[in-house]
């Protein structure tokens, strides 16, 4: 939810969908009592009276859900696999000779979900998550009725090596075993991996496709206009935003978009019919 102005701006435009706001119930997940706090305020307002809960679990099921989800995926805890002479070890932390901590590789061979790619070399490291509570919790729901969610992070599309944990604090990054428990640490989605989880919970998905594809499927350039010539003096944020959204090499193609959907729904707006196959190692 963050400060809730995305629930703030969805709530408006649903006004357009005849009967929607009537049939709909807004619960907002939020564990923060203090980002809480922040979205009640921004939706004091609102044309309906939002719930708050703190887990995805204790959202009831209803007869049809339609989950948005921003920067939920990288939440989850990473794992990250180092590729050794026999195979996959999981990387762990431990003491150096001088006491302090460092990154090492278990002695355990790993077991792999999903695969990685093939060709790694000695050294290589692959990173996974686990995201089969969030799949249970979805599963849950489309046994119930309809199921679409939205689902938009920043990583990469397919599969990929590499080690792309990283820590910040106080607005600057540092090593991510400088201090621990007091830096918010991070790292990109495997969209592939997720992907491959998700057609195990009986779900259909669309993507993922980058943030510009999505934006610009959705008509973004037309909706701009439009807002421009609706507010000339505020034309120049308005196609600055714009920019900023669907910049090349910035949140344009770092963010993704992947949609999970009961099968019998079609794919998502703004979602082209794809061959998910594409993503596999």
């Amino acid at each position: 939810p963050g400060r809730g102005t995305l629930m703030a701006d969805a709530l408006r435009a649903t006004r357009l969908v005849p009967g929607f706001q009537a049939a709909a119930r807004v619960m907002l997940v939020e564990p923060n009592p203090v980002l809480a706090d922040l979205q009640r305020a921004t939706l004091r307002r609102a044309p309906l009276s939002p719930l708050w809960c703190s887990d995805l679990s204790e959202v009831p099921a209803g007869d049809a859900t339609i989950l948005i989800a921003n920067e939920v995926l990288d939440c989850f805890p990473v794992f990250q696999l180092e590729h050794a002479d026999d195979g996959w070890r999981e990387r762990g932390v431990c003491l150096d000779a001088a006491g302090a901590l460092q990154f090492c590789r278990l002695p355990e061979i790993a077991p792999l979900a999903p695969p990685a790619p093939a060709g790694a070399g000695v050294g290589a490291v692959f990173e996974h998550r686990d995201w089969r509570e969030l799949g249970q919790a979805l599963r849950h729901r489309h046994d119930q009725g309809p199921l679409a969610a939205l689902l938009v992070d920043y990583g990469h599309a397919g599969p990929a090596l590499g080690d792309t944990l990283q820590a910040v604090r106080g607005h600057a990054y540092e090593h991510a075993l400088t201090s621990p428990g007091e830096a918010d640490l991070t790292a990109q989605v495997d969209f592939a991996g997720f992907a491959h989880q998700v057609t195990a919970w009986g779900l259909a998905c669309d993507g993922p496709i980058t943030q510009a594809e999505l934006l610009g499927g959705l008509g973004i350039a037309e909706r701009g206009s439009r807002l421009m010539a609706a507010n000339p003096r505020q034309a120049a944020l308005i196609e600055a935003s714009i920019a900023r959204l669907m910049a090349p090499g910035g949140m344009g193609t770092r963010f993704k978009a992947i949609a999970l959907r009961s099968p019998a729904l079609p794919p998502l707006a703004g979602f082209p019919a794809m061959d998910n196959e594409r993503l596999r190692p």
